[in-house]
């Protein structure tokens, strides 16, 4: 059977296991062995499983790794397309290994998606919970729920961050106005209207800083 060989002739398959052991384990020295061993060739694939590996065994944990990674990967390859900046990209390689090798480590996402895709499959479907009928909705609508409904329940937050909102009373008394007034926007001028299309991973940031950009789903 054909086995795909890194640089040294270890089984790619395999090497990329022992990065992500080593990044589970802290084991930062071979953990960046192993990516320098699939540099050049299988580096597309490093930074993916690199992205699949912070999600998997960091998450929630380190949160500003989920953000971090990517962002690296996007300079990291800005570097490789500039030639004669290989020891500019290794750095950004090597902090990000380091990043993630030292930061708290987590599997309660690869845990949670399991248990509840599971159990989605194998268990008594969810009924909808009455506190989501609200004025949003057609059954809310038909009860006769409103804003006041909407405000106690809808808005209802479980862990409310420590936070002073100065906003909340006013609030509540503009959507409670006969007065209030929704408002939509006209659609954007100067390029195409409708949902933009997701680039690929590692597309460059845009030169506008792309926050008119959002991609939603």
């Amino acid at each position: 059977m054909y086995q795909i060989t890194t640089q040294n002739g270890y089984k790619l398959g395999e090497v990329i296991s022992a990065l992500q052991k080593d990044i589970r384990r802290g084991n930062e020295y071979n953990a960046m062995y192993w990516c320098l061993e699939l540099i050049p060739k299988f580096e597309n694939y490093l930074w993916k499983r690199l992205l699949v590996i912070v999600n998997e065994d960091i998450g929630i944990a380190a949160p500003e790794l989920l953000t971090l990674v990517p962002s690296q990967a996007n300079v990291y390859f800005a570097f490789r397309e500039d030639k004669g900046r290989s020891g500019s990209a290794r750095l950004v390689l090597a902090n990000t290994i380091l990043a993630m090798c030292r930061a708290p480590k987590s599997r309660i996402a690869d845990h949670f998606q399991c248990t509840v895709l599971q159990n989605k499959i194998h268990m008594a479907q969810l009924p909808i919970p009455d506190y989501a009928l609200d004025k949003h909705t057609g059954t809310g609508k038909q009860m006769g729920r409103g804003v006041d409904h909407w405000l106690d329940e809808g808005c209802k937050l479980v862990n409310p961050a420590d936070l002073d909102d100065p906003y909340a009373a006013q609030a509540a008394e503009w959507w409670k106005s006969p007065t209030f007034k929704k408002i939509d926007w006209a659609p954007r001028t100067g390029g195409s209207v409708g949902k933009p299309t997701q680039g690929s991973l590692f597309d460059a940031i845009p030169s506008n800083g792309g926050d008119d950009d959002e991609v939603t789903d």
